[in-house]
């Protein structure tokens, strides 16, 4: 009976390992010039596939916010990061929908959709960001994106890094 015990013991504790491993939490982070920085956290949901439970945290200057976004059950196709003329940080979040958050007090903005959708105007670039070529309102700072089977499963490519991605439009 003892040896049993020991045996049930050791394959808990690999399980309790290799679980603990596979419910990790990943992130990735963009620094922008004036020093804010932009982090989106994965967590994983119960599963052995892409499901995520998701968050973004922007802290500038020892100030800092932070929001869950809508959980990942096999929709997200990564998160286009984008300033706007006036400063404002806005995430897109494809079929999710936009985020806003403001720079100057830092501050999560309701507003977020309608920013989302800015008409052309205003400057070439801003903060040294080209001006968006799907989002002509705005300027693409870099793309969060899911690594599958990476450790970590997500990075951030910066826009002069790579093309901006078009993803699927708001439901």
């Amino acid at each position: 009976m003892k040896r049993g015990m020991k045996v049930n013991r050791l394959v808990i504790a690999a399980l309790a390992m290799a679980l603990g491993g596979c419910l990790a939490e990943h992130d990735a982070t963009a620094t922008l010039p004036d020093g804010a920085r932009v982090t989106l956290g994965l967590r994983p949901l119960v599963g052995w596939h892409s499901d995520w439970s998701r968050h973004l945290a922007v802290s500038l200057q020892g100030e800092r916010v932070s929001m869950e976004l809508l959980a990942d059950t096999g929709w997200w196709r990564g998160s286009n990061l984008y300033l706007d003329a006036a400063g404002v940080l806005i995430l897109d979040e494809g079929q999710a929908g936009c985020v806003a958050i403001g720079l100057a007090p830092l501050a999560l903005l309701a507003d977020g959709a309608a920013r989302c959708g800015a008409q052309e105007g205003g400057p070439d670039a801003v903060a040294g960001f080209a001006r968006s070529r799907l989002r002509p309102g705005l300027y693409f700072v870099g793309r969060f994106e899911e690594v599958p089977g990476g450790d970590p499963a997500i990075r951030f490519v910066a826009a002069g890094e790579a093309a901006e991605v078009a993803l699927p439009e708001a439901l």
